[in-house]
């Protein structure tokens, strides 16, 4: 659970070093001045210090791995996420490098972003194949979760995940404001006038679709007897996103001030948390179920045998 915090945790710290254009404060990597304790002023401090709890996430995944690992249970349900978290963890140490050496190229900028949120991602998932091993079975695990609760729950997270994708292009590219108005963008719905106007348009019509859907979905289960892990996740969701919305909105028209550029980036990372932790909550809840009735057919099983 913390490693996946964590990992927020640093994804907002590089937000927060975008937001106040600290990212070449360290000219150098991985030291910084060639000092791995510069002199500090705000912006390289902003840089350092995203860097250390960078590294210090790092160890703590190979920590993580390496417990796994040892554990041969842990092992056989684990092995291909670690594997997948070892390698996301490499290529992000290489994007966080080439982000400093390419001089914040927008392409390598987004990549970081996305595989951060990629390797959150596994974190997440593989905790879940965790806590279906050891997490006991409550008398609401018995409540079945509707497929149709399921596959909208997966089809907000996919939403999400592009939503922040977006963001994260429209950032890199330093497009936060290429539509200064909103709703429209230069009196226009959507003027066709260059690619990042296009993805500006996206991310805000993207918003509201997210809205809508996460609404939809607290609407369906609003009278389901839902386990009270999913059903936490699917009630915030609503009000996060009309958060995030403002925030948005925000942003436009009061031309990115630091402090909403961060929590946009920030609020917009907990709905991710919040939609992918509600599909691995449901998926936990069918594994521990599909557990118990196998227990309880093999006990049946067993006692109606002849002796």
């Amino acid at each position: 659970m913390w490693a996946a915090r964590f990992a927020l945790l640093v994804m907002v710290l590089g937000g927060a070093v975008r937001a106040t254009q600290s990212g070449l404060a360290c000219p150098d990597w991985p030291l910084c001045f060639s000092q791995p304790v510069p002199f500090l002023d705000m912006q390289i401090f902003m840089e350092w210090f995203h860097r250390l709890a960078a590294g210090l996430f790092g160890f703590s995944i190979l920590y993580i791995v390496g417990f796994c690992l040892s554990n041969s249970e842990l092992r056989r349900r684990t092995a291909t996420f670690m594997t997948l978290t070892v390698l996301l963890l490499a290529w992000q140490v290489m994007l966080g490098a080439l982000t400093v050496l390419e001089l914040l190229d927008a392409k390598i900028v987004s990549g970081h972003l996305i595989n951060a949120v990629l390797l959150f991602s596994i974190l997440r998932i593989g905790r879940a194949h965790v806590e279906a091993l050891v997490r006991s079975s409550s008398a609401l695990d018995a409540q079945v979760i509707p497929n149709d609760v399921k596959w909208i729950a997966k089809g907000l997270t996919v939403l999400v995940f592009g939503q922040i994708c977006l963001g994260g292009v429209i950032s890199s590219n330093n497009a936060g404001l290429i539509c200064p108005e909103f709703p429209k963008c230069f009196g226009m719905w959507w003027p066709s006038l260059n690619w990042l106007v296009d993805v500006q348009m996206l991310h805000r019509f993207n918003a509201f679709a997210v809205l809508a859907v996460a609404v939809g979905l607290s609407i369906r289960t609003r009278y389901l007897a839902l386990p009270y892990c999913v059903s936490k996740q699917i009630k915030q969701l609503p009000y996060l996103i009309m958060i995030q919305v403002v925030l948005g909105i925000w942003n436009v028209v009061f031309a990115l001030p630091v402090w909403a550029s961060i929590a946009h980036l920030a609020v917009g990372l907990l709905v991710y948390r919040a939609s992918l932790s509600a599909v691995c909550e449901a998926w936990v809840v069918e594994q521990r179920k599909a557990q118990t009735e196998s227990c309880i057919i093999s006990t049946a099983t067993l006692s109606v045998q002849p002796q």
